[in-house]
């Protein structure tokens, strides 16, 4: 460690007629935000054991949070800041010390500090004062009122402890109370929603005046985990935001391993003071959220996931825009599509109303890795569907080929808008809801093959669970495949409801439109995925041209009407060449399909239908009437069996009635006209 100097220090190595003027200059520098660190590192004297007082040298990880700290109160765009940090590494030390830089160089500058225990936010109050005393004599700053929770300086700047006690009984208290800075110590064990409806409002005038001024402002919340639920709940929400990088939510995590003086042997102390209590560890030293009794996971569960999340944190993903009509939009793009690879897209849409997520998550069919990723709460409908295609496009265009598993509950328009841009490509490409089927209680309805199924995946009471049970399978198992912190956020919050639903808290639309990815990569019929991807090869070359050339995309696209239509015949799909000549097709429910240039005739065992026809949609149509027709036929057939159980079950109970009339001399009709054994059992 290189050898620090206090301003004391460096004044002494000049001659005295240089003083002045470098001290002059010093002071001018310490007051810009590029000026804090230096003020702290030369100004500010922490007690050392064995040495003293001595320069607060801060470490690199420690620079980083101070940086980031000033960015904050200047930025004028946000108001909060969270800071979480791992016991013994200096956070409330160092907010301290930005505590005194603020209150000597900005005039009249109010700062609040609420704790979660009154004691200890006496003791951050006294650590403030000590600080201020033990800097240089010519920094010293004379105080109009020195109690130990509140200091006033000459300069107008002050210091004050709001307790607690007061602001969590009710929402009125606090609400005269004036601060710049509002720093909340142990902020995940406060109620922060009380705080929010009594102390958060009084800071929203005092923060119009410092920004009109100049003057840093804004509330910063320091702690260290407390869970996901409970009093915890709140800062886990504000932290969730700062994981996913939302700009309004600007935060800093300072690991006890980012201090280079600790090792492994320190930490071994610090388990033993603990009592190896592993939770109590985990969350003072890992930073470790956990959830209540309902959550989804162990806690060692959560322990990993959040290694992972700490992992795939240090990864920085690619961000790919997506150019519509009206709108530009950023995928996040984790691996490279990869020529010849197959890959499956889950969607799970949203009403786009600023509250859930609309969802596109890509995987690696094979290995089921997370590719892409894109999260958007008010995607609108149009934006959406074009959004969907502009992927399916760029998988295509460089030499891939997708399925799409469209979550149907709000997905029904997206898939038949779809299918009305490419027909033929996304009548294909659609997976269609065999995890329903397959999975159904009578043997009628697991029989029904996969052109008998309908498009989307139906996430009801029998695909639910199963898709949650994929979910956690990779959490536990592979968390390998995971790859963005956002979602692997959703998936530590799951918990399980006490009717035994999975959500996740606060959202988990990432969640489902992955999970539905994994669902059909694991429980749908790889037949019928290898026959739709092998199939969706003969548009590779189109897509290629379109993605190499999307300033003729249209033109090109307007050819795909000529190119090999998909028409599903069987328990899989089949491409056949469509010619103006003849197509023969057969279909469940229909005798004869049969296309003649503009013309198709329909044989059922009936009659027969000539219509005419101006695109492959016609005889896609029809092809879904004949499969309505085959499910009536089956339901037809379904209730004229059942009619005849019922008959025959009529036949066999009277039949067993009768088998109980009496016909001998023995016992006879009692009084009121039953037979005895029968008296008996009444």
């Amino acid at each position: 460690m290189t050898q620090l100097l206090g301003i004391e220090e460096q004044l002494g190595q000049l001659p005295k007629n240089e003083r002045v003027d470098f001290l002059r200059q010093k002071l001018k520098h310490y007051q810009t935000p590029q000026g804090c660190i230096d003020y702290i590192q030369e100004c500010v004297y922490i007690p050392m054991i064995g040495k003293g007082l001595q320069p607060f040298k801060l470490f690199p990880a420690q620079v980083e949070l101070v940086e980031s700290v000033v960015d904050f109160l200047f930025s004028r765009s946000v108001d909060m800041y969270s800071l979480l940090g791992s016991r013994q590494c200096g956070k409330t030390t160092i907010l301290t010390a930005v505590a005194t830089w603020l209150t000597t160089f900005f005039g009249s500058y109010p700062i609040v500090v609420v704790h979660v225990d009154d004691k200890r936010g006496a003791r951050v109050c006294g650590d403030f004062r000590t600080m201020c005393n033990n800097r240089p004599k010519f920094m010293q700053m004379k105080r109009v009122k020195n109690a130990l929770t509140h200091q006033i300086f000459t300069n107008g700047s002050s210091i004050m402890l709001q307790p607690t006690q007061k602001t969590s009984k009710s929402a009125d208290t606090g609400r005269s109370v004036t601060s710049a800075l509002l720093w909340i110590d142990e902020a995940a064990f406060i109620d922060l929603e009380k705080l929010e409806e009594g102390l958060f409002p009084t800071t929203s005038q005092s923060f119009q005046a410092c920004a009109l001024a100049g003057i840093p402002y804004g509330i910063i919340l320091t702690t260290t985990p407390n869970g996901r639920v409970g009093i915890g709940r709140k800062f886990y929400m504000y932290w969730s935001h700062v994981v996913n990088k939302d700009p309004m939510f600007p935060g800093f995590r300072l690991y006890w391993k980012d201090i280079p003086i600790y090792d492994d042997a320190w930490y071994e102390k610090q388990k033993a003071k603990l009592d190896y209590n592993t939770r109590k560890i985990n969350q003072e030293y890992e930073l470790v959220f956990y959830g209540a009794e309902a959550s989804f996971f162990t806690d060692e569960d959560i322990q990993k996931i959040q290694e992972r999340s700490e992992v795939i944190k240090q990864k920085i993903a690619t961000q790919v825009s997506f150019v519509l009509k009206e709108s530009v939009y950023i995928v996040n793009e984790y691996d490279s599509i990869i020529p010849g690879h197959r890959y499956l897209i889950g969607i799970d849409p949203s009403k786009a109303l600023g509250k859930d997520n609309a969802t596109i998550e890509v995987i690696d069919y094979d290995t089921g890795t997370q590719v892409l990723e894109f999260a958007h709460n008010r995607c609108e409908h149009g934006n959406f569907v074009e959004l969907v295609d502009k992927m399916v496009s760029y998988i295509f265009g460089q030499g891939g080929t997708c399925v799409l598993c469209i979550e149907e509950n709000l997905g029904y328009a997206i898939r038949s808008d779809l299918m009305r841009l490419r027909p033929a490509l996304y009548r294909l490409i659609i997976y269609r809801d065999t995890i329903s089927a397959d999975n159904a209680k009578t043997k009628t309805a697991r029989d029904i093959t996969y052109d008998q199924c309908s498009y989307g995946i139906n996430l009801s009471g029998v695909s639910r669970p199963l898709l949650i049970d994929q979910v956690y399978k990779v959490s536990t198992r592979s968390l390998e495949l995971i790859q963005s912190p956002e979602l692997i956020m959703e998936i530590e919050s799951l918990e399980q409801k006490d009717d035994g639903r999975v959500e996740g808290v606060p959202h988990d639309d990432r969640i489902f439109g992955i999970g539905i990815a994994w669902l059909v990569r694991a429980k749908g019929r790889a037949n019928v995925l290898r026959d739709i991807l092998s199939s969706a090869e003969d548009f590779i070359q189109s897509m290629k041209l379109e993605f190499d050339d999307p300033e003729h995309a249209e033109e090109i696209r307007s050819h795909e009407h000529d190119a090999p239509q998909a028409v599903i015949i069987t328990d899989s799909p089949l491409v056949i060449p469509q010619t103006t000549e003849t197509a023969h097709v057969d279909i469940s429910g229909v005798t004869d399909l049969l296309s003649h240039g503009s013309m198709v005739s329909v044989h059922t065992t009936t009659k027969s239908t000539i219509v005419p026809f101006t695109d492959m949609d016609a005889i896609h149509r029809l092809q879904e009437i004949s499969v309505a027709m085959a499910r009536s036929q089956k339901l037809v057939a379904q209730l004229k069996d059942s009619s005849k159980r019922i008959q025959t079950a009529q036949k066999q109970a009277t039949e067993h009635i009768s088998s109980f009339a009496y016909t001998g001399d023995e016992g006879g009709l009692g009084d009121d006209g039953r037979s005895d054994w029968c008296s008996e059992i009444i």
